[in-house]
């Protein structure tokens, strides 16, 4: 169901694969809906991810979560729980990405969620793409995980949302 029609090519929707913890109640926080937003060039992303197929894009394009996720294994795509994850699990707060064209182009770039700067989730995949923490981002982390100045303590779902 389209909640409001835009008119500049954008698309928001609730990105969570889990699912609604309480169904019958909806999304009990826009951190558990997972709301993503992206243009033309994102969707062709998304498509791929939701697909589970490799993403065909025409060019690069910037997403956007401003209510953070409820976490993922940083190297494995489609890993739902942190029981889960062979790599680093990151539930994080807001934040902008760059989903590339192609993927390889992010091959030298960093991959250590904590470390406060952009980094690359899900690198040497057909999903890889750049992570940019806004304020707020490590609020769901362990504060001995969260960069020093920025936060953390959150500890997880159940976080209180950020600032």
């Amino acid at each position: 169901n389209v909640l409001k029609k835009g008119t500049n090519g954008w698309t928001c929707m609730p990105a969570n694969p889990r699912g609604m913890s309480d169904p019958d109640n909806g999304w009990l926080s826009a951190h558990e809906a997972m709301p993503v937003c992206f243009d033309a060039a994102g969707l062709d992303w998304m498509e791929g991810w939701m697909s589970q197929s490799k993403p065909v894009m025409k060019r690069d394009s910037y997403v956007w979560m401003l209510a953070g996720d409820m976490g993922e294994d940083n190297s494995t795509p489609m890993t739902m729980t942190q029981a889960e994850a062979n790599g680093t699990w990151i539930e994080s707060g807001p934040h902008l990405m760059l989903f590339p064209k192609d993927p390889e182009s992010l091959d030298s770039w960093p991959d250590d969620p904590f470390k406060g700067e952009p980094y690359v989730m899900f690198k040497g995949t057909d999903y890889a793409h750049v992570m940019i923490p806004l304020p707020g981002y490590y609020a769901y982390s362990p504060a001995d995980k969260a960069p020093k100045g920025f936060g953390g303590g959150g500890g997880g779902a159940g976080a209180p949302p950020p600032p």
